[in-house]
């Protein structure tokens, strides 16, 4: 699978199974969040997630502070910016924070 896909609820091993297997949209996207939450997306992994691309070779937007995305750094919520693993590498969460962005604005 090489894109995001957002839904609106959780899905069912069934659900999701099928997503895998056909790439196919289960429930489609929504932009409402009840009044007084936030959506939280997680992501977790360990080399996967670490990312080793080199910061410098991002082209704009995706080389710069992104206010629209924050994220916890374990201290403080802080805007999506390269080297969070490694100070000149970035990850998966650069170009997932600017698709979340523009799919939920």
């Amino acid at each position: 699978m090489d894109d995001v896909q957002i839904y609106n609820s959780a899905l069912t091993a069934s659900q999701v199974s099928t997503v895998y297997a056909n790439g196919t949209v289960v429930t489609p996207p929504s932009n409402n969040s009840p009044p007084g939450c936030a959506r939280v997306f997680l992501l977790a992994g360990q080399s996967n997630m670490l990312g080793f691309g080199a910061s410098s070779e991002l082209p704009p937007p995706y080389n710069a502070s992104f206010p629209e995305v924050r994220y916890w750094n374990g201290a403080n919520w802080v805007d999506l910016r390269t080297g969070v693993g490694r100070a000149t590498d970035f990850g998966p969460e650069i170009l997932f924070g600017h698709i979340l962005a523009q799919a939920l604005p």
